[in-house]
């Protein structure tokens, strides 16, 4: 086979796997990268749900860039309803690193009072004898994948939800753990959620938070580790420019040889 054969089937090859394979069904509904100072309560994702801040800091030292610093209390308040009546599906995260494993302490949390979507830090729902564990709300109390909390790592925690299939998915790391549960549909905490607090019980968050994301759709779990991995979950399409784009630079390689 020639050169420009070749060249033919690797562009058909790209734009079939690229344009025509799988598309991602979920939306990026917000994102906060807390990169500079002055982007502490800026939506990365273009959709303007800017964050109302209640006495948290930006911290050069993020996870990528710069995180928000919570301590004695503070915390940032992201104007998005993630009620299950609003968003039946959704997937959200962030990248924590925790001061200490001392419970509880909220890092996402739209809690109604009925154990709804949140993440935290928590003693309860584990085996572990001691200390905390990364944990998430599950509707009906408190789930944990006994994963403990080691103070001042970087660690990606998620939690993914099918309200129709009464489904949450939790992740730690490079850890996921499933479940047949179910929320709670009825109305109760405002069209709002807490970033470092439970808007309730208050159960504050001592350390950083960054990278912190929200989709409107129950991600796959390969989906949810391609955001721990990169930081993002490509819109459809995005793959495919990317393929033609290094396909094209090699192609232009080629030549000049």
């Amino acid at each position: 086979m020639n050169w420009r054969i070749k060249q033919k089937s690797l562009l058909v090859s790209l734009i079939g796997v690229s344009v025509f394979g799988p598309r991602l069904d979920g939306a990026l509904i917000a994102q906060y990268d807390f990169d500079t100072a002055g982007s502490l309560i800026d939506d990365s994702s273009g959709n303007g749900n800017s964050l109302s801040n209640n006495g948290a800091v930006f911290d050069s030292n993020g996870y990528r860039g710069g995180a928000a610093y919570f301590a004695s209390g503070g915390y940032l308040t992201a104007p998005v309803d993630v009620q299950v009546a609003t968003l039946p599906e959704m997937t959200w995260g962030a990248w924590v690193q925790a001061s200490s494993a001392s419970v509880i302490q909220t890092i996402l949390s739209h809690d109604n009072g009925g154990f709804d979507r949140t993440l935290n830090i928590d003693d309860r729902g584990n085996t572990i004898a001691t200390g905390g564990t990364w944990s998430s709300f599950d509707g009906l109390g408190v789930s944990s994948g006994d994963v403990p909390v080691a103070a001042g790592e970087w660690v990606f925690v998620a939690a993914a939800y099918d309200q129709a299939n009464s489904l949450m998915r939790f992740h730690v790391g490079e850890q996921t753990f499933t479940l047949t549960t179910g929320f709670d549909g009825t109305a109760g905490q405002e069209a709002t959620f807490a970033i470092g607090r439970n808007p309730n019980h208050s159960e504050p968050f001592t350390g950083l938070i960054d990278e912190v994301f929200v989709y409107d759709n129950f991600l796959s779990e390969s989906e949810v580790n391609q955001i721990r991995l990169t930081g993002m979950v490509p819109e459809p399409g995005a793959a495919s420019l990317l393929a033609l784009s290094a396909l094209g630079l090699g192609l232009r390689r080629k030549r000049a040889h």
